[in-house]
């Protein structure tokens, strides 16, 4: 089968591992950290820190409070907080990561795509006047548990700042899926074109390490996985959109369900199997229509893999076009020569 050719150079911080933790909330602060080390660090067009708290002191003058682990604190009442800067998918762009929660496996996520984010002390984290909340309180990284582990996350970046996209991993499954992304061929009219996913596994009452679940991609609108699936074209509420793809055959459930198979034979014509685009589109207004497509992001035919839809780490590659992996029913650029870590 062809390997999809990419429309964008990428920076590719992949089979990451935060270290061994001794406590969940040791786990949580590991890999947050991590994610957020990697966004920052990688070479072209990084995220920037515009403020932070280590719910001892707060900043919105550029300071990164986050300087190791142990300064994530989840509380209510004096806790952390990071606003991320984006220019690559809009000139302010501005993402607030707040731990304002009990819980280590919650989180809340909140984007500006113009004005953004001002105030902000060690007890409320910053706000926006153009501000969504897309991930109020969303376990990302399944329950509380006895049972600690390190979870393996990818953090993929284009080199033009204008995709980035976060992958964790536990147990051979992809977890929790990131998406900060300007749309390739947006419909014009659209100020700001932008797409934010948010979707983590709830791990249906079980811890991440003993979880049998994992995030069916094929959900169109992901909402059965923390309902954190949000675009914002035209209007001041957050949209529910849709990944639509050519590949898809009938849908369960109507409009919003999940897709049905994809392709499960090989095309008649080329005598391939075939990797199918992701598009974006939207049934409710005021952002009805295509919305545009995901870049360097494909479905993957289901017949290659028979019935397993755990398909995680798998490879393929040609002399032309380079690599891509697996993850669950996404495909994504990789590494050569470098097997995806899962667990």
């Amino acid at each position: 089968m062809g390997i999809p050719t990419l429309t964008k150079t990428w920076q590719l911080l992949v089979n990451q591992n935060p270290g061994f933790s001794s406590t969940y909330t040791e786990l949580a602060q590991r890999v947050l950290w991590g994610i957020k080390e990697r966004l920052i660090g990688v070479a072209s067009n990084p995220w920037t820190v515009l403020g932070s708290s280590d719910a001892v002191s707060a900043n919105l003058s550029g300071t990164d409070l986050w300087i190791d682990y142990a300064d994530l604190v989840w509380s209510t009442g004096n806790h952390s907080w990071i606003i991320l800067k984006q220019a690559g998918i809009a000139s302010n762009f501005q993402l607030c990561i707040s731990l304002d929660r009990t819980d280590e496996d919650t989180i809340i996520m909140v984007y500006s795509p113009a004005a953004g984010f001002t105030g902000g002390t060690i007890s409320a984290r910053p706000t926006a006047t153009d501000e969504h909340v897309f991930a109020n309180g969303v376990r990302w990284l399944g329950s509380s548990s006895a049972n600690f582990r390190s979870l393996p996350f990818h953090v993929f970046q284009s080199s033009d700042g204008e995709c980035t996209r976060v992958v964790v991993c536990c147990a051979n499954r992809v977890i929790s899926l990131w998406m900060f992304e300007k749309p390739r061929n947006p419909p014009a009219g659209w100020t700001n074109p932008h797409l934010v996913v948010f979707s983590a596994d709830p791990g249906g009452g079980a811890p991440p390490p003993n979880s049998a679940r994992h995030l069916n991609l094929r959900d169109q609108n992901l909402a059965s996985n923390a309902n954190g699936f949000t675009v914002l074209p035209n209007g001041p509420t957050n949209t529910q959109v849709f990944l639509s793809s050519e590949g898809s055959l009938a849908a369960s459930g109507g409009p919003g369900g999940s897709m049905g198979k994809f392709n499960p034979e090989v095309n008649s014509i080329s005598e391939e199997w075939e990797f199918y685009p992701i598009g974006i589109m939207s049934i409710t207004a005021p952002n009805r229509g295509r919305l545009g497509e995901i870049a360097d992001m494909w479905y993957c035919p289901e017949g290659l893999f028979g019935e397993d839809f755990n398909r995680n780490g798998v490879l393929f590659t040609d002399s032309e076009d380079g690599i891509v992996a697996t993850f669950d029913s996404i495909v994504l650029p990789w590494i050569a020569g470098v097997i995806p870590k899962m667990a």
